[in-house]
C-alpha cells in the first residue's frame, strides 16, 4: 500500500495526468478530492474496469457515474471529473474533464493498493 497527496489546478484544460513513483503496479486506488474554500468533495475507489465515486454537488450528496473516480464541484455548474485511464507500472493516469469554468486547487489524497 502507498499513500500520497497531490494538487491539481481545476482550471487546467481537460487532459491526462500521470501520478508515478508509487513503486509497484497497483490494482486498486482509493481517492479523496476537494477544492479549498468550496463544499465540493469526492470519494472514489476502484480501478480501470470498476471505478465508483460518491460526491457532494449542489442539492446534496450523490454517486456515480460508474465510470468516474472523482467528481468535484466548485460552484453550481463548474466542476471537474476524473476517470482512471490506466494503471501503470509505477502509478496510474487520470483523464480529467473540465466542465464550464471551475477555478481553484484541488487537493488529492490517495491510497494505492497492489
Amino acid at each position: 500500500m502507498d499513500t500520497r497527496t497531490a494538487e491539481y489546478n481545476v482550471a487546467t484544460a481537460s487532459g491526462d495526468v500521470s501520478y508515478a513513483g508509487i513503486g509497484f503496479k497497483l490494482s486498486y486506488v482509493l481517492m479523496l478530492a476537494s477544492v479549498v474554500n468550496t463544499s465540493g468533495m469526492s470519494v472514489g475507489m476502484g480501478n480501470v474496469a470498476a471505478p465508483y465515486c460518491i460526491y457532494d454537488k449542489p442539492g446534496g450528496i450523490t454517486w456515480g457515474p460508474n465510470t468516474t473516480l472523482i467528481v468535484v464541484f466548485v460552484t453550481g455548474s463548474d466542476y471537474i471529473t476524473g476517470i482512471i485511464k490506466s494503471m501503470d507500472a509505477d502509478g496510474f493516469t487520470l483523464t480529467y474533464t473540465k466542465v464550464n469554468n471551475p477555478t481553484g486547487m484541488a487537493t488529492l489524497i490517495w491510497m494505492a493498493f497492489r
